[in-house]
């Protein structure tokens, strides 16, 4: 549970590409299960707007994900279906790693990584530490290329979080 701050994604990831002051938060609800919300800032042609997706995570330990590590389901977005969430290393306190494949039709595949952290830096310790998680779990991905730092700090974001809200999420996009 908590706030967790994007330091780097995939250059071409789906979800937050191009995005700065991206988020994600997580917390415990009267079901016992996880609301969360993730967010970011897209400036599109200079013209700024905050976007972001809620849902909720349950059944944590009954997935049978791409990897041995997938262990939750989540909604997303309004919908009630249930899919995998898939966490590929995280270790509570410092990093958290998401990463999935898909393949299209047996013709091309994309690939998506983003690196979180309980702090808006990550000091070189932990940077060291996920880095060293990342080539023992994915050894043909190569952090070299293709990654993007996202933009964070207080000087340059506005963060939403539910827990200052009275547990809720802001409007699904808003301008900023």
């Amino acid at each position: 549970a908590g706030h967790w701050y994007e330091i780097y994604s995939d250059v071409h990831g789906w979800y937050t590409q191009g995005a700065d002051c991206v988020t994600k938060e997580f917390e415990l609800n009267a079901a016992g299960n996880l609301d969360l919300y993730f967010r970011g800032f897209y400036n599109w042609h200079g013209w700024g707007k905050y976007s972001g997706v809620g849902g909720e995570i349950s059944e944590c330990g009954s997935s049978n994900g791409l990897f041995e590590s997938s262990t939750c389901k989540a909604t997303m977005g309004g919908s009630t279906e249930k899919r995998p969430f898939d966490m590929l290393a995280t270790d509570y306190d410092n990093y958290d790693i998401y990463y999935d494949c898909h393949e299209h039709h047996g013709i091309f595949h994309n690939t998506n990584l983003a690196i979180t952290s309980i702090t808006q830096e990550m000091s070189e310790e932990v940077q060291q530490e996920v880095k060293r998680v990342i080539e023992e779990k994915l050894p043909s991905y190569n952090l070299r290329d293709g990654m993007y730092w996202t933009k964070q700090g207080e000087d340059k974001c506005t963060y939403y979080w539910m827990d200052e809200n009275d547990g809720q999420f802001p409007p699904r996009s808003y301008w900023y």
